[in-house]
């Protein structure tokens, strides 16, 4: 399940390991109902640099993107 407007430029068909999708928020989330404080979540805020659409989603792609980047 994902929420916001997933990526559909071409980014999205090429190999994991080379897209340009960034996670900008790790299994975390701010709100205003917290005072914006971060809050643990199982949703993690990823965007794509190519087409700068942003999403949140419980993939384990975001534990890839994750990896790839140490």
């Amino acid at each position: 399940m994902s929420s916001g407007a997933v990526c559909r430029c071409p980014e999205s068909t090429t190999p994991l390991n080379r897209r340009a999708w960034t996670v900008w928020a790790y299994r975390t989330n701010s709100s205003s109902f917290h005072g914006y404080r971060p809050q643990h979540s199982d949703y993690s805020a990823v965007g794509c640099d190519a087409c700068q659409a942003m999403w949140r989603t419980k993939a384990a792609y975001v534990e890839q993107l994750l990896r790839r980047r140490t």
